[in-house]
């Protein structure tokens, strides 16, 4: 229920995506991508210095993370999302 990915440097990690859309609660490095995917306290954990991530993970809804994180991974990280994305960039439709 709970996915674990603190490395030191990243882009977005498609294992942070595919947890999110299995409806696992993401406990993520501090990193400015984990920023575009995490708000903490809402769908997921950004560890921070002296903090308990897990602890916190594991008091967050995990309702409340599966649902937030479903909606965004649909919205922002599907292929056809990214082909709307594509197409206004690029052909403005």
């Amino acid at each position: 229920r709970i996915y674990i990915s603190i490395p030191e440097s990243d882009g977005t990690s498609v294992s942070v995506l595919e947890a999110m859309s299995a409806g696992c609660i993401p406990v993520v490095a501090d990193l400015p991508v984990s920023h575009e995917w995490i708000v903490t306290g809402q769908n997921g954990i950004i560890e921070k210095k002296n903090q308990n991530p897990l602890e916190e993970a594991i008091n967050l809804d995990a309702e409340k993370c599966s649902n937030t994180n479903s909606t965004l991974i649909k919205d922002k990280a599907t292929r056809a999302a990214s082909v709307r994305a594509f197409m206004q960039l690029y052909i403005g439709v």
